[in-house]
């Protein structure tokens, strides 16, 4: 098993951060619960469904669609 040299102090404000960016309460387990929480905060919009390519774009453009 690894050894991690952290500052507890800096770590619990690690986990309180991704704790109010995730909506959660949980305690989270260091490393493995804070890179889950981390991989379930959704920051962004899901474009996976994105069918415009860079040719139906004009160049120098930027778009985007708010629903």
């Amino acid at each position: 098993m690894a050894k991690y040299i952290v500052n507890d102090q800096s770590l619990t404000a690690v986990a309180d951060a991704i704790r109010a960016k995730a909506q959660i309460t949980d305690t989270l387990t260091y490393p493995d619960e804070f890179i889950q929480a981390i991989d379930d905060i959704h920051t962004g919009v899901d474009t996976t469904d994105a069918t415009a390519t860079a040719a139906d774009i004009r160049n120098g453009k930027t778009a985007y669609i708010n629903e």
